[in-house]
């Protein structure tokens, strides 16, 4: 999904393309999460999480990025955060 204006609709808070991404990406998201982690605990909340930050750190995103690199960057780090908050 790398329709012009959306992540700048996201930017300024349209709840209509926040859910059209939410349903393109949430169980791409999830399944990702589940192949590396085995943990369906885990792929929960890491998706949950990914989708919270999306919304939250919204105004920062980058309109020349892809909104799909964008989600599995959030993804990314969220795993790698709470693997880690796991392991101590």
């Amino acid at each position: 999904m790398h329709l012009p204006g959306t992540i700048a609709a996201l930017k300024e808070g349209d709840e209509f393309i926040f859910g059209e991404i939410f349903n393109e990406f949430h169980q791409k998201v999830y399944y990702y999460i589940l192949l590396k982690t085995k943990s369906g605990y885990l792929a929960e909340e890491v998706t949950q999480l990914t989708f919270i930050k999306l919304w939250n750190n919204r105004p920062t995103l980058d309109e020349s990025v892809p909104v799909s690199s964008q989600v599995f960057q959030i993804t990314k780090t969220t795993c790698i955060d709470l693997l880690r908050k796991n392991a101590n």
